[in-house]
């Protein structure tokens, strides 16, 4: 348990770090080191990316505060993504997920290496709402297919498209993997109670304890932006591609 709180804090601190919750690199080690059943590993997932966006929400609660009135609407599309996500998860062959989710990560890897910041600021720009509705929904269905909060997708919505700083949209992120991954969670535990309830306590435990301290680690990481994001899509490369080859 202790390689797994050790593997946990370390994908939880480069996540925390982007404005990401984490679970595209804990899904592939609660599958694939640690045995699970892939709707095990979604809702452990959720569990921890749950965790970690209620302590950079409480961090971050000002600047939520502020923005809290324009960000309802979205928040809305996130909930209703994780939803409608959480439903048609178990209807969907575990392998065609897995594949989708490795080629998701490729695509992440990609977007974080060619991506250039933007110093734009036009967060009121009705054209530019409109399309961040459909693409909220979209980040938050993925917490329900993959147990990832979204915030992946979040960041470049809020900086690309509705043009907020880049750090204020990092921070912003967390706001909606919170409301994406609970609603995923609530989903999920209300149509697989008595499955995943049979999850051993240790392993929920373990997870929560690599997270708490996978986010305490990322507050004392001093990392130049560049460097970051090279480093983890270079991990998220070599996590798909291992799946990939050897499935």
């Amino acid at each position: 348990m202790i390689t797994f709180i050790f593997m946990v804090m370390i994908a939880t601190s480069f996540a925390s770090l982007l404005g990401v919750g984490g679970g595209i690199l804990i899904l592939p080690i609660l599958i694939h080191l640690q045995g699970h059943d892939y709707l095990d590993a979604v809702f452990l997932c959720l569990c921890s990316v749950f965790l970690l966006s209620v302590l950079k929400v409480m961090a971050h609660r000002d600047l939520i505060r502020n923005r809290a009135r324009s960000l309802g609407f979205w928040m809305l599309c996130a909930a209703l993504g994780a939803i409608a996500s959480g439903w048609l998860v178990d209807r969907i062959p575990r392998q065609e997920l897995q594949l989708a989710f490795n080629l998701l990560l490729i695509a992440i890897g990609l977007k974080l290496l060619i991506y250039r910041p933007s110093n734009e600021v036009n967060f009121e720009n009705r054209a530019r709402q409109k399309i961040a509705a459909p693409l909220f929904f979209l980040s938050g269905s993925l917490a329900g297919l993959f147990g990832i909060g979204g915030g992946i997708l979040n960041v470049p919505i809020l900086h690309r498209i509705l043009r907020l700083p880049v750090i204020e949209s990092t921070s912003l992120s967390f706001f909606f993997v919170f409301i994406s991954s609970g609603a995923a969670l609530l989903t999920q535990f209300h149509l697989h109670a008595q499955k995943v309830q049979q999850i051993p306590d240790i392993q929920l435990i373990s997870l929560l304890i690599g997270t708490l301290l996978g986010y305490m680690l990322s507050k004392k990481i001093r990392l130049k932006d560049q460097v970051l994001r090279i480093s983890f899509a270079c991990l998220l490369f070599g996590v798909a591609l291992s799946d990939l080859f050897y499935r």
